[in-house]
């Protein structure tokens, strides 16, 4: 893997990670106030925008993850802001945002370990 991928790859997990802290901290409610949701939303286009980084090389290896639903959601929340669904995000950050840092976690540690 190339750096420029394993770059991209670990500011997804970055982002994801943020995202994922934001609503934490803003507790069960987070989707309905603004500011959480503002900041995830935030993290999650710029999850969107790294994803579109990674090589086309990578994301045929590996399948699994959700690569278009990232760039998508990119796309949704840069121009489309005002129509954000914070439900939909919450569906996002609890649903699918656990499987995606794992999966993205997996391919760092795979890359580290093969040198």
């Amino acid at each position: 893997m190339d750096e420029r991928d394993r770059r991209a790859l670990e500011a997804i997990a970055e982002h994801a990670h943020r995202a994922s802290r934001y609503a934490d901290e803003g507790g069960e409610t987070w989707y309905l106030d603004d500011r959480t949701v503002d900041a995830v939303a935030l993290r999650v286009e710029q999850l969107g925008e790294a994803a579109k980084q990674v090589s086309e090389k990578v994301r045929a290896r590996h399948r699994g993850l959700p690569w278009a639903h990232m760039t998508r959601l990119r796309d949704l929340t840069a121009h489309h802001y005002g129509r954000i669904d914070p439900e939909r995000l919450r569906d996002t950050i609890e649903g699918d945002l656990p499987g995606l840092i794992e999966g993205v976690e997996a391919i760092l540690r795979e890359t580290r370990s093969a040198g």
